[in-house]
């Protein structure tokens, strides 16, 4: 028997080895995975790493039988020196495992086959009786822990407190508003702004605005309110005949008439708003012996004739017909004014009688002096 020198290096096993028996069969195992069993056989020779079954090819000597066991033996005992790093099988009928082993240097045992060999069949090892798995006992009910009661804790009155009273003023403080006579203002005041109140007792409409004649009880003047002012006057609408207004502006002079005009529609303040206008009459009592008064009427449009500064609107009642004369200004800034174009609307009237060509007309000074109360 020669030694087998594995190289752990390269994984390759190289050598060779001598097998004695009466036939001196040859086992032989090339460089290609492939193994030949020739007749009459003396050496081993092996090279490769791996053997697959498939590529173990027998000459003349079949892997069955007592002499394909013995070379089956003899294959297994080589293989299993042989192959210290790698796992194989070979199958051809007899089934071989290889198992790595670590020595460098193995000898391959002597082996003298016989005639006929019976197989030989391992015994396996008795059967081990496993038993059944012990129950495992319930587990004992732990009884709950008892809770004590913890010490309730005696409430501490809270300190009663006693609200001190909060000191009321005896009154409001107002602030109070340096009111100037209108009888103070002279032409020495031209260009001061100065604070008056006064009752409204007179209204007039021109061109660029409004004009409203104002009385304290001292003396008399005018309010002149321009466009811009007039429409930025949030009480523009309780202004009127017998309201009560409180102004500041500047004084200045128009035709040697002293006038005072706000340059903001919040420095005219209604004190008290203007009451209801005159009772109302009937369009057909109305004569020429009323021009110049202030009168009231109430009937429906018949028919509207425009003119380039001012609109005529003939009103009716069941007593005659009147004709209404207003400016273009008064007229733009009237509440739902296109029902005043439109015959049969229902219209409330207040203004000032007066004689034209011998005809008698109603003229509104004011936008709120015309009610539009209903249109078909």
């Amino acid at each position: 028997m020669e030694r087998i020198t594995p190289d752990f290096r390269t994984g390759i096993v190289r050598g060779t080895a001598t097998l004695r028996r009466p036939a001196d069969e040859l086992v032989s195992v090339g460089a290609r995975p492939r193994v030949r069993l020739p007749s009459p056989p003396e050496r081993v020779t092996i090279t490769p790493l791996w053997l697959r079954a498939r590529d173990l090819v027998v000459d003349r000597l079949p892997l069955t039988g007592p002499d394909g066991r013995r070379a089956c033996a003899m294959l297994r005992a080589v293989l299993r020196a042989l192959m210290p790093l790698a796992l194989a099988s070979i199958s051809a009928g007899c089934g071989v495992t290889l198992v790595a082993s670590p020595s460098p240097q193995l000898v391959l045992p002597t082996f003298t086959p016989t005639a006929e060999i019976a197989p030989t069949v391992t015994d396996l090892p008795p059967a081990t009786a496993t038993f059944a798995p012990t129950g495992t006992p319930a587990p004992t009910e732990t009884a709950a822990p008892t809770v004590t009661p913890q010490p309730t804790a005696s409430p501490t009155a809270l300190p009663t407190v006693t609200a001190s009273p909060i000191p009321t003023p005896d009154h409001t403080p107002t602030a109070i508003v340096q009111l100037t006579p209108i009888q103070s203002i002279t032409h020495d005041t031209i260009g001061q702004v100065l604070t008056l109140e006064g009752n409204v007792v007179e209204t007039a409409s021109f061109s660029a605005g409004f004009k409203y004649t104002l009385d304290d009880g001292t003396a008399r003047i005018a309010l002149l309110m321009w466009h811009s002012v007039f429409d930025d006057c949030w009480d523009i609408a309780r202004i009127n005949r017998g309201a009560r207004v409180r102004v500041t502006g500047q004084v200045t002079e128009y035709e040697g008439q002293l006038e005072i005009q706000p340059r903001f529609g919040s420095q005219v303040k209604a004190i008290r708003p203007a009451p209801d206008g005159p009772a109302q009459r009937e369009i057909g009592s109305l004569t020429g012996a009323d021009a110049g008064d202030l009168v009231t009427i109430q009937g429906e449009v018949l028919r509207t004739e425009g003119l380039p500064a001012a609109v005529k609107v003939f009103v009716a009642d069941d007593s005659g017909q009147i004709l209404v004369f207003i400016w273009r200004n008064v007229l733009d800034r009237i509440v739902d004014n296109a029902g005043l174009g439109t015959p049969g609307s229902e219209v409330r009237i207040v203004g000032r009688l007066q004689i034209y060509r011998s005809n008698l007309e109603l003229v509104p000074t004011l936008p709120h002096d015309v009610t539009v109360l209903a249109v078909p």
